[in-house]
């Protein structure tokens, strides 16, 4: 794991602690760690950390984790999570099937665990009302 991820990795613990600590001084503990670590990623990197630190925080998930393999991987599944959450907000049936058709031929390129990751985010994305294809950094 390079760096670069460590630091994500490591950023979305710490903001999803500070957001469960179970008393203030602890909140405030990780929140300056949390500011540490942001300081070494950009705006992108830390704006997906705070992603992942709420779906850390309501899932109680604090395990930092092996990043997404390849490149290609994670291309697939920034393009799944935008299809999924544009078949949520599609304007008409025909255009949902579309995107769900869609999402089925990339899903089978990952594995449940990444699909599942991918539908996390697409109700972020639908939440968020962000539906843009970013091209994953390398880290």
């Amino acid at each position: 794991m390079n760096d670069k991820n460590m630091d994500m990795e490591a950023l979305s613990v710490a903001l999803a602690l500070s957001i469960n600590a179970p008393t203030q001084e602890k909140a405030d503990k990780c929140a300056a760690i949390a500011e540490s670590i942001a300081a070494r990623l950009s705006s992108e990197q830390v704006e997906h950390c705070k992603e992942m630190a709420i779906i850390r925080a309501e899932t109680n998930n604090y395990q930092i984790e092996q990043p997404a393999e390849p490149s290609d991987k994670n291309m697939d599944m920034e393009v799944l999570s935008a299809t999924l959450a544009l078949s949520i907000t599609a304007p008409t049936e025909k255009k949902a099937e579309e995107c769900v058709a869609i999402a089925e031929s990339i899903a089978a390129r990952l594995s449940s665990e990444q699909v599942e990751y991918c539908k996390e985010i697409a109700l972020i994305r639908v939440e968020t009302n962000n539906f843009e294809i970013e091209q994953p950094t390398e880290h």
